[in-house]
């Protein structure tokens, strides 16, 4: 659109009652929701985290822990401080607006806005130009004055632009005066001028969760804030450009390559601002229309394999909570996405890092009335990213599931893990993905793949002559076959492109997912090895690798047996005779910073031949 279509369309401001803007508005929502039984628990959990947070005194964002991402590389210790204080500001803000007569969340909330209003940068360390600090001390104060790195825009610092400017504007006539200034001028200051006249950013152009999150959450400031239409416009403009590349990093069939949890939080974001962008400009602007849309907005139920368990390829963990405002806005526009139960809800204290912006649209956009139901059979072939996804109902009505992937060594939050899959059964993922490990400077440098969790040795594929998957766009795997039926799925996929083995000349996995009344999983790989004569050359050495959950025991001659838990267990028969089987404990820690134990299950043989083959079947018990 030309400027003078901006300006058109923006002059014309849309009632504040379409706006998110009206607190009349608001309250008559929440009495409402007070009436339905299914939303007492979430407001429940809101106020006890808003009790808890008045108890204690706003968090110190201490030097001491800022500078050791500087010096160790270490994220956890500054970042738990600074996300208590996000988390804090979501329970306070929202117990502000449902219930308004409590003075004492309003005053524990301009404390902390305040406090935010103080921090030294809004950005997380991790997020700061590397050598910011350092150059900082040697060079003179004009040119510092000019190289302030404080007006850096990180997902963070757009993310607290965006929730300061909404809960401004919702509770504008309860603050006071001079702190709506200053949210205005610290949000102007750190955020809304840097993009306009500082960028551009890096993220921009980014084909993944940071251009839609910081876009995303610019632009929403900017609705709320700027009331210039020229502005306002040129904003918008630039904005909506990020969010097409975000869109970008998305193929037709609509599945996320960083995994579910990214898809919640980047096209979260971008919904969040489709929708603000919608209502500011009176419906001319639909950022939802595009056919690509209704795809990615159905990727979510398919990732799920029973209750609250999902397929955690990449970086992600493998419980996943639904964010039920999300998903009922998007299946009130897509009748095709699936709603799961309300007990599959996101709990207010699930989001650790405690954003505003799901969390308040978790109330206005939930219908209570639509109760949703649990996931159904069904087999899913996103022919993009290569990921098969099965469910079924197996005996007594319990989920089984499978899950594979194909895909390339270089996907956003890439583990090497072309060819890798996981078996679900009663609640649980028996032979699992790891899932992410705990971020830190080393986690997203060139030690990425010394990580259990990233490389392929802390994954269900083969180790080919002691050599591992190694990391590149080139390292990707080849579609042969993949079908999926009422009473079986099939997938192959040539994976010796992922190996830098000299003499490996073809890997083809084969996995046939049988869903009979006892569903079973075969899996076939069929090696190819080239040598300089027949029979020449020292012999190859292959790892059959799967990792599971618990320590596997071996209970016949020819099968293991890995418990599950009190629901179910898997054994895992081979049909091969000169295989060595060994058991090796993997400890990795977690997102979290917890200590997680896992289990190889190895079965080593060598070979010689020019061809062989491993054949594995997976039984549930």
């Amino acid at each position: 659109m030309t400027r003078a279509d901006w300006h058109k369309v923006l002059s014309s401001v849309p009632d504040q009652q379409q706006m998110l803007a009206d607190g009349s508005m608001l309250r008559e929502r929440f009495d409402a929701l007070r009436k339905h039984a299914a939303v007492e628990p979430l407001i429940r959990e809101i106020k006890e985290a808003a009790e808890h947070f008045l108890e204690e005194p706003i968090p110190l964002l201490l030097w001491s822990k800022h500078r050791l991402y500087m010096d160790e590389g270490s994220r956890l210790p500054y970042e738990e401080l600074y996300f208590a204080r996000r988390r804090r500001l979501t329970a306070l803000a929202l117990m502000a607006l449902l219930e308004p007569d409590e003075e004492r969340y309003l005053s524990g909330l301009e404390d902390l806005i305040w406090a935010i209003c103080d921090e030294y940068s809004w950005c997380l360390p991790a997020h700061l130009p590397r050598s910011a600090l350092q150059h900082a001390y040697s060079i003179r104060h004009e040119e510092w004055l000019l190289n302030d790195h404080r007006d850096w825009i990180d997902l963070f610092a757009a993310e607290t632009a965006f929730s300061l400017a909404e809960i401004g504007n919702l509770l504008r006539d309860r603050l006071p005066p001079v702190l709506l200034e200053r949210v205005r001028n610290e949000v102007y200051r750190r955020v809304l001028y840097p993009y306009m006249n500082r960028g551009p950013f890096g993220w921009e152009e980014a084909r993944h969760n940071w251009s839609a999150v910081c876009a995303g959450s610019i632009v929403s400031a900017a609705i709320y804030l700027i009331d210039d239409p020229d502005e306002l416009g040129a904003v918008m403009e630039r904005a909506i450009r990020s969010l097409g590349c975000f869109l970008d990093g998305y193929e037709d069939d609509g599945a996320c390559m960083e995994g579910i949890y990214y898809w919640g939080y980047g096209f979260g974001f971008y919904v969040y601002a489709a929708d603000l962008i919608q209502r500011r400009t009176n419906g001319n602007i639909d950022l939802l229309a595009p056919p690509k849309i209704r795809e990615i907005a159905a990727f979510q139920h398919k990732c799920f394999l029973s209750g609250d368990k999902v397929v955690n390829f990449a970086d992600s963990g493998p419980v996943g909570r639904v964010n039920l405002g999300l998903t009922h806005y998007l299946a009130k526009r897509f009748p095709e996405c699936e709603v799961p139960d309300q007990r599959l809800r996101a709990r207010f204290a699930d989001d650790h890092c405690g954003r505003w912006a799901p969390a308040l649209r978790n109330l206005l956009w939930l219908d209570p009335d639509l109760p949703g139901k649990p996931w159904g059979d069904a087999s899913y072939w996103l022919k993009d990213v290569q990921w098969l996804i099965s469910r079924k109902a197996g005996e007594e009505g319990m989920i089984v599931g499978f899950a594979a992937k194909g895909g390339h060594n270089d996907e956003p939050h890439n583990h090497n893990d072309i060819g890798h899959f996981i078996l679900h059964a009663g609640g649980v993922s028996i032979l699992p993905d790891m899932g992410w490990g705990m971020y830190s400077a080393q986690y997203f440098s060139e030690e990425r793949y010394s990580f259990i969790c990233t490389s392929s040795a802390g994954h269900s594929v083969p180790i080919v002559n002691g050599v591992h998957q190694v990391a590149g766009r080139e390292r990707k795997a080849q579609v042969l076959n993949v079908a999926c039926g009422e009473q079986r799925d099939v997938l192959e996929l040539e994976l010796a492109g992922a190996y830098p083995v000299d003499r490996l000349q073809s890997l083809v996995r084969r996995f046939e997912w049988r869903k009979e009344q006892e569903p079973s999983l075969v899996l076939t790989d069929s090696y190819r090895f080239g040598f300089p004569g027949m029979g020449d050359g020292e012999p190859i050495k292959i790892v059959e690798r799967f990792i599971c959950v618990a320590h596997p025991v071996k209970v016949a001659r020819n099968c293991y047996l890995v418990d599950g838990g009190k629901h179910a267990h898997v054994r895992i028969y081979y049909e091969f005779d000169q295989v060595e089987a060994d058991v090796e404990k993997l400890e990795m820690i977690d997102h979290h910073g917890k200590k997680v134990e896992y289990y190889a299950l190895d079965f080593a043989w060598t070979v010689k031949e020019e061809a062989c083959t491993a054949k594995f079947e997976f039984r549930f018990v």
